[in-house]
C-alpha cells in the first residue's frame, strides 16, 4: 500500500482533541466624554476671551469694578529711602520751568526735557485771621518751611521808638495785592492791618516766613 498521501488520509479510528472555546464576553463601549470647560467665576479678575468672540457688557463693567476695587485697596510701597513728606510729592501741578516760554527772538521754544524735579512748585498759603495755627513742610535741601495758616498776631515795630511790640491784629485793612484778597482778608505783604498800636503794613511773608512782622503807617495831619 503506497505512503504517499499519509497526511492527507486522516485517522479513521482516533478522534481529535475539542478545544474548549470561552464564551466570548461582550464589553461595552462607553462613549467618549467631552471635556467640560468651567466658566470663569464672577470673582475672577479678567475673562480670556477668543480673538473671535467679544466681551459682553456686563463683563466688561465687572472687570471694571473688581480693578477699580483693587486699585483702592493697593498699599503703595515708598522707597526705601524715602521720608514720611516724600511720598505723595510725585507730582507736578505747579511747575516753575522755562520750556513753556518763547525764544528771546520770539520763535518758539521746543521741549528737549522732561520736567525736573526741582521746578516743582506749591500753591499759595493765604493766611487769614484765626487763631494760630501753622504748617511745616520739607523743602529742596531738606529744608523745613513754615507757613502761617491762620493768625491772630503781629510783631508791630515804630520806626520813630525803634521798638517792636508783638500786638493782636483786630482787623484786615485792605490788602492792595489783590482784590479776591482784600475782599476774603487774606494777609499777604503789603496789607493794611489794624492793631492797638494803630494800623500797620505788613513787611513779611506769612506763607514763606511763618510770622507776621508789621510797620506802623505814619498818620494823616
Amino acid at each position: 500500500m503506497p505512503f504517499n498521501n499519509i497526511e492527507s488520509a486522516p485517522n479513521q479510528g482516533q478522534t481529535e482533541p475539542e478545544t474548549q472555546t470561552e464564551p466570548e464576553t461582550q464589553t461595552e463601549t462607553k462613549p467618549e466624554q467631552k471635556k467640560q470647560t468651567v466658566p470663569p467665576s464672577k470673582n475672577h479678575k479678567k475673562f480670556f476671551f477668543t480673538p473671535r468672540t467679544k466681551p459682553t457688557l456686563s463683563q466688561l463693567h465687572h472687570t471694571q469694578k473688581n480693578n477699580l476695587i483693587n486699585h483702592h485697596n493697593h498699599v503703595h510701597k515708598p522707597h526705601i529711602n524715602a521720608k514720611p513728606e516724600q511720598r505723595h510729592e510725585t507730582t507736578l501741578s505747579v511747575w516753575h520751568g522755562d520750556l513753556h516760554k518763547k525764544k528771546p527772538s520770539g520763535g518758539r521754544k521746543r521741549a528737549h526735557r522732561m520736567k525736573r524735579r526741582y521746578e516743582k512748585g506749591s500753591f499759595p498759603t493765604e493766611t487769614t485771621l484765626g487763631e494760630p495755627r501753622n504748617k511745616k513742610t520739607r523743602r529742596r535741601g531738606n529744608n523745613i518751611k513754615t507757613r502761617l495758616i491762620t493768625t491772630n498776631q503781629a510783631n508791630v515795630s515804630d520806626s520813630t521808638t525803634n521798638k517792636t511790640q508783638k500786638t493782636q491784629i483786630l482787623r484786615v485793612v485792605q490788602n492792595p495785592a489783590n482784590v479776591d484778597y482784600n475782599r476774603r482778608g487774606v494777609i499777604t505783604k503789603g496789607t493794611i492791618i489794624e492793631t492797638p498800636l494803630g494800623t500797620a503794613r505788613v513787611t513779611s511773608r506769612p506763607g514763606q516766613n511763618g510770622l507776621v512782622n508789621a510797620v506802623l503807617t505814619p498818620k494823616e495831619a
